[in-house]
């Protein structure tokens, strides 16, 4: 149930605009979801906020990929979750081997305490 509330809660903080019945029409066509946790080293976290900062600009300028967000989890400020829509299964592997995530991995791993937890979702339709 927590993950569920999450997920809402990324949603509405993400502005997604709703319509009768569900969330947008893009999100609505998406094949793959899914919502990465990451917690970071007390003294890593501005360099975390900056390395995310560019994947967010590269991400959305994928063409498979539908939105992409980073939020820090309020009561948790060394937790940040990023929200990830993708068109489909294959736009996200895509996404995952593209230069600019390669390019990012190695900076990424020096600032985060523990693994990145990653649940990936599909749309009940």
């Amino acid at each position: 149930m927590r993950t569920y509330a999450i997920a809402a809660a990324l949603l509405a903080a993400a502005g997604t605009p709703a319509v009768a019945g569900g969330v947008s029409s893009d999100i609505d066509a998406a094949g793959y979801f899914d919502i990465a946790t990451f917690t970071v080293k007390a003294d890593k976290a501005g360099d975390f906020e900056a390395i995310m900062k560019q994947v967010v600009i590269d991400t959305r300028a994928e063409p498979g990929n539908i939105d992409y967000r980073l939020h820090k989890v309020s009561d948790r400020p060394l937790t940040y979750v990023t929200y990830e829509v993708f068109k489909d299964k294959a736009a996200a592997d895509a996404h995952n081997a593209s230069e600019h995530i390669r390019r990012i991995v190695p900076p990424l791993l020096e600032t985060l305490d523990g693994e990145i937890k990653v649940i990936v979702m599909e749309a009940v339709r």
